[in-house]
This record gives C-alpha cells, structure tokens and sequence, in this order.
C-alpha cells in the first residue's frame, strides 16, 4: 500500500511539475530577493546567498531545490542589479530559471521605496526514459523533452528600520510548456501564475532581544491561498530561533546565526501535517549568505 501511495503521488506531482511553477521557500524572510526583485539591493550593499531545500525526506521523487542569488547597488545606490538562479527537481521533471534582475530605489531617509523586474528564461526538462513506462505505447514517454521559455517578473517593495513589506509577481507569464515559444497568458492549462505579499515588523523589547513577526501570503489561479506566519526571536543581532506555520502543509522551525558580521548561516526544518508526513521525515532547507560591503549590523531578519 505505501508503494502504491508513493507511485501514485509521484505520478500526479510528475503530470504538474512541467509547467511555470514558483518554488517554495520558509527562509523568505532572510533574502526577499528570492521572492520578489523589487527586494535587489534595498539593504545598499552587496550580498550573495545559496540556498538548497529537500523536500519530504525519504520520500522518492520528491521536490529538492536549489537557488544562487547575488545582487548589489550602483550609480550612487538609486539602482540595483541582481541575478537569480534557481532549480527544482520533481520526480523525472526538472526547471532551471536563469533571471537577471533590476531594481530603482527612491531613498526617503526613514524609509526605502523601490520598484523591481526580472526578466530571463526558464528550461524545462522531463526525463521519461529514466524510468520504466508501464504504458509501452505511449510516445510521449519514449523521449526525453526539453524546451526553453522566456518568462519576466516584478515586484514593489519598502523597508523601514522597523518594518518591511513588498507585493511581486515572480513570473509573470504563463505558459503552455509543451508547445515552441508560444505565450497565452489567459488560456493557459499547464503554467500558474504566483502572486506574493510579504511582511513583517521588528519589536525591541530591549538593547538584547528584538522580536520579528513576518508573514508571506501566497496566491495561485489553480490553488487555495497558502499563509506563512511565523515568529522569530533575535539576540543581540546575531542569533535569531523561531517557529512558523504554514496553512494546509506544516509546522516550520527557523534559526539563523552570524559569523564573522558579514556570514551569516540559516538553517529550518518543516514538520509535515499532511497524510505525507507518514512516509517522509519532514523537509530541510539550508541558507548561506554573505554580505560585501556591509558598514554596520543591521537586523537579521532580512539578508537581502
């Protein structure tokens, strides 16, 4: 019976995987950039971030993640420019997006405004004859598949010493994944567009502990509309633990760590609530960033 549970799910997880979809992320609020380009340079330094995120540990063909982000200001920090990698393997299907990004800042002293696009492509592989067939016959699964679509995104954001919050659209077309460079943005049965809205407040409770509720509210045109909440606890500006809840899909543990003032470590696992929960050991995600140029410590609820 487990057998049958996890052929069936990787069967359904394969058929939707091979469209525009965005990934999932419980670090978001330690580099907004993954989620939205308004985000490029906002902080007016440098910063690079990897992130790698398994997904239902134990459970074969399961979605695992892999991001590289780096993106910085120029022309006296009233622009930004960034570029976003970003992989997600699902059972024989892979997406690999290749976006650069630009941002303008309009600086009002207390608070940062800006406004973001990202434009690039994204590759789209389906690896069928990697697996056996049980349908012989069928041709779509005697070749492997391959295409490229040109996709772009944007987003608006706006930071405070005290609070941040920011709307995007990652991608904003949709599309049809098996046809040849052909866009319906309306019609579209295989793409989903992502619509995101995020943010957060910094409450000082002394010169010691700052505590960080943020939120991320995600809404898709095929899907209910997931909610993050979570609760963070930062000391000294360096260490950061907290929790977070994700709606319909898990409990989230959260931790960050500084090293050296410009290295900083994030780590979080994800307690599964689903019926998946009884084959997988939940899902881990690991998050290294490095700031260049960075002046002074600033909160560690936002890498980006």
């Amino acid at each position: 019976m487990k057998k049958l549970f996890i052929i069936i799910t990787i069967i359904f997880c394969s058929k939707e995987a091979f469209s525009q979809q965005d990934l999932m992320v419980s670090q978001y609020m330690f580099n907004h950039t993954f989620l939205n380009p308004g985000a490029i340079a906002n902080k007016g330094y440098y910063n690079a971030s990897l992130m790698y995120r398994k997904q239902w540990v134990q459970f074969e063909g399961a979605p695992e993640s892999q991001f590289l982000s780096i993106d910085g200001p120029v022309i006296s920090d009233k622009m930004g420019l960034g570029l976003l990698i970003q992989r997600d393997q699902i059972g024989v299907n892979t997406q690999t997006d290749i976006m650069g990004g630009y941002s303008y800042i309009i600086d009002m002293k207390k608070i940062k405004l800006s406004m973001g696009l990202r434009a690039g492509f994204s590759v789209f592989q389906a690896n069928y004859t990697s697996h056996k067939a049980w349908d012989t016959e069928d041709n779509l699964l005697a070749q492997d598949v391959v295409s490229y679509l040109p996709n772009f995104g944007f987003g608006a954001y706006a930071s405070h010493e005290k609070y941040f919050a920011g709307i995007s659209i990652p991608h904003f077309l949709n599309f049809d994944p098996n046809s040849s460079i052909s866009v319906d943005i309306k019609n579209s049965n295989q793409a989903v567009r992502h619509y995101y809205l995020m943010g957060g407040y910094n409450f000082t409770l002394n010169e010691n502990f700052v505590l960080q509720p943020n939120t991320l509210i995600k809404h898709s045109e095929k899907a209910p509309t997931q909610l993050d909440l979570n609760m963070l606890v930062e000391f000294k500006k360096k260490y950061s633990l907290g929790i977070g809840y994700r709606t319909g899909d898990s409990f989230i543990i959260l931790s960050k760590i500084e090293l050296m003032d410009k290295f900083q470590f994030g780590y979080s696992f994800d307690v599964t609530m689903t019926d998946i929960r009884d084959y997988s050991k939940g899902s881990h995600e690991i998050m290294l960033n490095y700031a260049f140029g960075k002046k002074e410590k600033t909160s560690a609820a936002s890498f980006n």
